[in-house]
């Protein structure tokens, strides 16, 4: 995306290709908004689902590490596919 915000400010391209970049940049950021939309909801939905189950009377101590766990890996994945993504789409 740098790139094209720099295709904006230079004064070397037509005015059409900058409003071009410029339109392509909105763009990006409103998918990116989109997409932290999506994964933060799925995050917090997992939290909740996770916090609900540990507040229950009658759960033992070995659910609830196995819970912890889960919701440990679940962030990690979650983390590795988000750089992923973002260094598939550094140019």
């Amino acid at each position: 995306m740098s790139k094209l915000v720099h295709i904006c400010t230079d004064l070397i391209q037509s005015p059409d290709t900058g409003l071009q970049a410029d339109g392509l940049v909105k763009q990006m950021q409103q998918l990116e908004s989109a997409l932290m939309t999506v994964i933060w909801h799925t995050v917090l939905e997992r939290f909740s689902a996770t916090s609900l189950i540990l507040q229950k009377v009658e759960i033992d101590l070995l659910n609830a590490v196995r819970l912890y766990d889960s919701l440990i890996t679940f962030l990690f994945q979650t983390g590795q596919i988000i750089r992923d993504g973002r260094e598939g789409f550094i140019c």
